[in-house]
């Protein structure tokens, strides 16, 4: 930019002056550029307790995330920080409240729909969940379920109490009655999470939240069945590692076709730990 003295001419005052509202201009532009793009961004949001972590799954997701999540993203832990997070994890710290957990999770939520490190339409996920190829969001926007709650005979135990109270309650609102317990990432919107949330009083009321979530909000929809029993072989997406005696041999054979693999706590063994370590073994930008 020309250097302005008591010597310049109007002339030269005014190309001055040209130049450095273009500058202004230049810089308000890349101002408003990269709020659009951090506005832009996907969150995805991991719940998360230390007490009850297994081996390192939580690195292992974010890795796998890192890897195979091809929008852009930033991710929000729920609960607790870990020593190895990096300052690309924003973390809002929570305690577990209860041993219920839809009422627990409720409550992390109501966190999430607070925040603006969260986007207004965000993926839940879980820390035993792992991407294994390129995911976009309209792989989990796509609408998923294991069958139908008309089609179970309910159990005894906290979780089965709570499928019945939510097959019960959608029953009252003349609703489908999908059963959305997919173990995978779930896409939120928080203005109708927390409509959800306050019309159930589902932060006193333990109804499973994905399942209330998408059988009023999508009534009509017939989702993805992603556990009848031709799944596993026929689908793309999970591999689901349940119990500690699991075919890993195959889950190895499956895993070039499949976007996903889960564990559950009985699922995660010394063999599972070594084979998915294996799968990610290199660090990612959320580790210090």
């Amino acid at each position: 930019m020309t250097n302005i003295s008591e010597s310049n001419t109007k002339a030269e005052i005014l190309e001055a002056y040209s130049e450095l509202m273009a500058e202004i201009e230049r810089l308000k532009a890349e101002a408003t550029e990269e709020e659009a793009s951090e506005n832009s961004k996907t969150t995805v949001c991991i719940p998360y307790i230390k007490e009850f972590a297994q081996g390192n799954e939580l690195q292992l997701a974010l890795r796998a995330w890192d890897k195979f999540f091809q929008e852009s993203f930033n991710v929000v832990i729920i609960g607790d920080r870990e020593d190895w997070m990096s300052d690309m994890v924003d973390v809002i710290e929570c305690d577990r409240i209860t041993d219920n957990p839809p009422l627990d999770v409720v409550n992390k939520m109501k966190l999430a729909i607070e925040s603006d490190l969260v986007s207004e339409k965000f993926i839940w996920s879980n820390d035993d969940q792992y991407l294994i190829s390129p995911c976009m969001l309209a792989d989990f926007e796509t609408l998923k379920c294991t069958g139908k709650l008309d089609k179970l005979s309910f159990g005894k135990t906290l979780y089965q109490r709570n499928k019945k109270k939510t097959f019960e309650a959608l029953k009252k609102a003349k609703a489908s009655t999908w059963d959305y317990s997919t173990h995978m990432p779930f896409v939120f919107e928080k203005d109708k999470l927390k409509h959800l949330i306050e019309a159930y009083k589902m932060d006193k009321e333990s109804f499973l939240i994905a399942t209330m979530y998408f059988n009023l909000f999508y009534p009509k929809f017939v989702p993805l069945n992603v556990e009848s029993r031709f799944s596993l072989e026929l689908d793309n997406l999970k591999i689901g590692v349940y119990r500690p005696n699991a075919d890993l041999e195959r889950l190895k054979k499956l895993k070039p076709r499949k976007k996903l693999i889960s564990n559950s706590e009985r699922g995660w063994t010394d063999a599972f730990s070594k084979l998915i370590n294996q799968f990610f073994p290199d660090k990612c930008r959320f580790e210090n």
